[in-house]
C-alpha cells in the first residue's frame, strides 16, 4: 500500500494506505507554524494519536512538500557553470531557515530549476512516520509534479500523487543528512592499524629507550673531554654606569579600543514576505534617514508570522542590531533577532503576513 503526507504552511495533510477519503492533521501554532516545528515531541504525539485514531495500517508513504511550502528559482542552462553555482549559492543562503534542503530539477528546456524546502521540518517528519512504522520512500517538492502550478490538496490531488509514487521517488531529496562517509580503503586502514600485533608496540618501545640510553653515553663522554679551564685574566668588572638599576617609567599602556564600522558599511537587505507592495520601502527609508545607506530590496514567497525576522551574521556591531531593531519596532512591527553565518550581507530583513499594520 502507498499513502502520500502532504506538507502545507500550517496544515499536514495525508490520504492513501487503507484511507480512501484525504485526512487534515491541524497543529496548533505552538507547534506547527510556517514551515516550522516548533515543538517536536507534541507534533509526534498529535501525529502518533491521529494514526490511531484513523486506524492507518502502516505502509510506504511519500512526504510532498506543497508548492506554498517551497522556494525555487531559474538559471539558465546556458549559464556558465561555476557562475551558476555561485548563484544558487547565494539563492540558497537566502532562504529563511537555519537549514535548507535543495534539489536541481532538469524538466524545463532552457532553464533549470533549483526548489528548496526546510531541511529541519523534512527530517523531522521523516522521523516521527519511520517511528510510527511507516516506510518513508521519498521527499518530494510539488514541483516535480505539477511545475509551476499552484496546488490545492483535494482528492484529485491526492490521487494524482499516488499514481506517480514509483517516479517520485527517482525525484527525492535526499532521505538523509548528508555527511562525510568513511571511504572503504580508510576502513580497512583503521582495522588494519588496530590488527596489529602487539609486538610491534613493545619492539618499538626497546628501539626508542635504546636511542636514549645511546644519546645520554655520548653527552657524558664530551662533558668530560670538555673540562673548563678558569681564566684569571683581564677579568671585566662592571663600571658604575653599566651597573645603574633601570628605573621603570610610568606611562600607561594604551587599552585597545573597538573599531567602530560607520552605518554606510553596514550592507543591509530588505525582503518582502508580507505580500503587501511598498512594505519594504518604508522600512529602507526610516533606515536611510538613520544613516544606513547601503540597502537593497527583494521579494520572498509570502510568510504567515507575527513578527519580521532580522538575521545579523556574528560580527555585526551590537549598535547596529539595536538601532535597526528599534527603527523597525518604531514603525509598529514585533521583531525577532538571530545570528547566522550563512547569509552574505551584514543585515537580513524579511517582513511577513502576520506582522503587517
Amino acid at each position: 500500500m502507498r499513502a502520500v503526507l502532504y506538507v502545507d504552511r500550517t496544515n499536514l495533510y495525508y490520504y492513501g494506505g487503507n484511507i480512501n477519503t484525504p485526512l487534515s492533521i491541524a497543529p496548533p501554532q505552538t507547534v506547527y507554524s510556517d514551515m516550522d516545528v516548533i515543538d517536536t515531541e507534541q507534533l509526534a504525539f498529535l501525529m502518533d494519536n491521529f494514526v490511531k485514531t484513523n486506524k492507518l495500517q502502516k505502509c510506504s508513504v511519500v512526504i510532498f512538500f506543497s508548492s506554498q511550502s517551497c522556494f525555487q528559482k531559474e538559471f539558465p542552462k546556458s549559464m556558465n557553470p561555476e557562475e551558476a553555482e555561485i548563484q544558487k549559492n547565494h539563492f540558497i543562503d537566502n532562504v529563511p531557515f537555519n537549514k535548507v534542503l535543495s534539489m536541481m530539477y532538469p524538466q524545463k528546456k532552457d532553464v533549470d530549476t533549483v526548489v528548496a524546502v526546510n531541511r529541519d521540518l523534512a527530517y523531522t517528519l521523516k522521523d516521527i512516520m519511520i517511528k510510527m512504522r511507516f516506510t518513508v520512500e521519498a521527499i518530494v517538492p510539488s514541483f516535480t509534479l505539477f511545475g509551476d502550478q499552484q496546488t490545492v490538496f483535494n482528492i484529485n490531488t491526492a490521487q494524482e500523487i499516488v499514481k506517480h509514487f514509483s517516479s517520485l521517488i527517482k525525484m527525492s531529496f535526499p532521505l538523509e543528512e548528508q555527511e562525510k562517509a568513511i571511504s572503504k580503503e580508510e576502513q580497512e586502514e583503521f582495522k588494519f592499524q588496530e590488527e596489529q600485533p602487539e609486538s610491534k608496540t613493545r619492539l618499538f618501545v626497546i628501539i626508542c629507550a635504546f636511542a636514549v640510553l645511546i644519546l645520554i653515553l655520548v653527552y657524558i663522554v664530551f662533558s668530560f673531554r670538555k673540562t673548563p679551564k678558569k681564566n684569571t685574566q683581564n677579568t671585566i668588572t662592571p663600571t658604575a654606569k653599566l651597573a645603574q638599576t633601570i628605573k621603570p617609567t610610568n606611562n600607561p599602556i594604551p587599552s585597545p579600543t573597538e573599531i567602530h564600522i560607520p552605518k554606510q558599511e553596514i550592507h543591509i537587505r530588505i525582503l518582502n514576505g508580507s505580500g503587501i507592495p511598498g512594505q519594504a520601502d518604508v522600512i529602507r527609508e526610516r533606515l536611510e534617514a538613520a544613516g544606513y545607506t547601503s540597502i537593497e530590496l527583494g521579494n520572498a514567497p509570502t510568510q504567515e508570522s507575527n513578527t519580521v525576522s532580522i538575521v545579523v551574521k556574528p560580527e555585526t556591531q551590537l549598535l547596529h542590531r539595536q538601532e535597526i531593531d528599534l527603527i523597525i519596532r518604531s514603525l509598529g512591527h514585533a521583531t525577532t533577532i538571530r545570528e547566522s553565518n550563512e547569509i552574505d550581507v551584514d543585515v537580513l530583513i524579511s517582513t511577513r503576513k502576520g506582522s503587517s499594520q
